[in-house]
C-alpha cells in the first residue's frame, strides 16, 4: 500500500492534494493503531552458515523497506512533484514529519532515518525546526544517535559549514564514549570516509576540522579504518585531479607518522594510489615512501603491475621509482606470481641498466628466482 502511495497516486494527486493527504494520515494511522510489528521493516535478517547474523536494524536500508520510511518518502517526493515552495511545503509537511516521528516500534527510526537523509534540505529551508528536532538525535548520547548518523553518511551532497560546526562536538564525541553501535565494520567505514571528506572540505585553511584534529582521530583508527580512509583519500583525489594541492598537503600535514598506523593494508592503498594516479607517480612516490612497509606474500600488486598494460608502462616510464616501491613492500618471500616479480626486475634493468648493480635489485633478483 505505501508503495503505491508513494508511486503514481502522486501524480494522480497534483489537483487534489487533500485526496493524498487525507489517504496519508489514514495509512499512518492505521499502521500505529496495529501496533509495533505492523511498522517493521520489511528487510529480513541475514544468515551466514545456516546462522542468524546480529546486525543492526537502525539503517537506512531497513528504512527504505519499512512503511513508515516510504510514507516519509512520499513526503519529500511531492516536494518536486508538485512544484511546492518551502512555505508550502511547511503547511502541510512538517507537523506529519513530527507525527511519523512518533510511531511505534521500529517506525521512529525509519522516520527518523528518511528525514536525515534530508537533511541539507531540511536544514537550508527549516533551520529552527531542524536544529530543535534534528540536531540534537545526533548526540552520541541519544538513543537514535545511531540512525541519525547513519542516514547522514548516505547524504550526497555537502552540508552546509554551519550545520557540519553544529555537529562536530557529537561526531568527536563518537570516537571518545564506549559505545558499541559505533564498532560495527560497516560504521566504522562510514566514520572513516566522513573523516576524510571533512579533511577534504576544511582543505586549505582549516575551517571545519584543523590539522591536528583529524590526524588525533586518525591514531585512534584500527588498521582496516586507516586502509578505508586512504581509499577515500585516493577517490577524491582522482576525482577532483586534487593530488598536487590536497593529496600532497594530505601526506605532508595529516597523515600520522606513528608506525603503528603504518601496517600492510595502509601500504596496499598506497601503492593503489601511486599507480591509479599515473600522471603524478614520481611526487606521490615521494610522499608516500615514508609510510611504506612489507604488504602480505600473497598481495596482487606486482600482479596489477604486470597483468594491465597502462599500469606495465609505468615500469618503463619510471624504473628507479617503481625499484623502490618494491624493494619497500616487498619483505624476505613471496608467494609465485607466474614470475611477475622477474618479470618487472627484467624491465626496469632494460629500461635502466645501472639499477641492476644496486642492492635492493639483487635482493630482489635472488627473491624472484628463489620461488621457483
Amino acid at each position: 500500500m505505501t508503495r503505491w502511495l508513494e508511486g503514481r497516486f502522486i501524480g494522480a494527486c497534483k489537483n487534489r492534494q487533500d485526496y493524498f493527504w487525507r489517504v496519508w494520515d489514514f495509512i499512518l494511522n492505521t499502521f500505529n493503531l496495529i501496533g509495533s510489528e505492523a511498522n517493521n521493516s520489511a528487510f529480513g535478517e541475514t544468515f551466514e552458515h545456516g546462522r542468524k547474523v546480529e546486525k543492526s536494524r537502525k539503517t537506512l536500508e531497513h528504512a527504505m523497506n519499512s512503511p513508515i520510511g516510504q510514507l516519509v518518502d512520499a513526503i519529500f517526493d511531492i516536494y518536486n512533484a508538485w512544484d511546492l515552495s518551502p512555505h508550502e511545503f511547511q503547511n502541510e509537511a512538517l507537523w506529519r514529519l513530527e507525527i511519523a516521528l512518533k510511531s511505534k516500534g521500529e517506525g521512529s527510526h525509519h522516520a527518523m532515518s528518511m528525514i536525515m537523509l534530508r537533511f541539507n534540505f531540511m536544514y537550508k529551508n527549516y533551520e529552527t525546526w531542524s536544529k530543535y528536532n534534528l540536531i540534537p538525535i545526533f548526540n552520541p548520547k541519544n538513543k537514535n544517535s545511531e540512525v541519525a548518523w547513519d542516514s547522514f553518511f548516505h547524504i550526497q551532497h555537502k552540508p552546509s559549514n554551519e550545520a557540519i560546526l553544529i555537529l562536530k562536538p557529537f561526531f568527536l564525541d563518537l570516537f571518545e564514549k564506549d559505545l558499541e553501535w559505533p564498532k560495527s565494520e560497516r560504521f566504522k567505514n562510514h566514520l572513516a570516509s566522513l573523516l576524510i571528506q571533512f579533511c577534504y572540505w576544511s582543505y586549505p585553511r582549516q575551517t571545519l576540522f584543523t590539522n591536528v584534529e583529524v590526524r588525533k582521530i586518525l591514531r585512534k583508527f584500527d588498521s582496516d579504518m586507516l586502509s578505508h580512509s586512504l581509499w577515500i583519500l585516493s577517490d577524491i583525489v582522482n576525482k577532483e585531479n586534487s593530488w598536487l594541492s590536497f593529496g600532497r598537503f594530505f601526506f605532508k600535514n595529516i597523515w600520522p607518522k606513528e608506525n603503528f598506523c603504518q601496517t600492510s593494508k595502509t601500504s596496499e592503498r598506497l601503492l593503489d594510489l601511486a599507480i591509479e594516479t599515473s600522471e603524478y607517480f614520481t611526487d606521490i612516490v615521494k610522499n608516500i615512501e615514508p609510510y611504506l612497509r612489507n604488504i602480505e606474500p600473497t598481495s596482487i600488486f606486482l600482479y596489477q603491475l604486470t597483468n594491465n598494460e597502462d599500469k606495465y608502462l609505468l615500469t618503463e616510464k619510471y624504473p628507479q621509482e617503481v625499484l623502490l616501491l618494491l624493494d619497500r613492500v616487498i619483505g624476505q618471500r613471496i608467494e609465485s606470481y607466474d614470475n611477475s616479480l622477474a618479470k618487472i626486475l627484467e624491465k626496469i634493468v632494460k629500461e635502466k641498466p645501472v639499477l641492476k648493480n644496486s642492492i635492493a635489485w639483487q635482493r630482489l633478483h635472488k627473491l624472484s628466482i628463489s620461488v621457483f
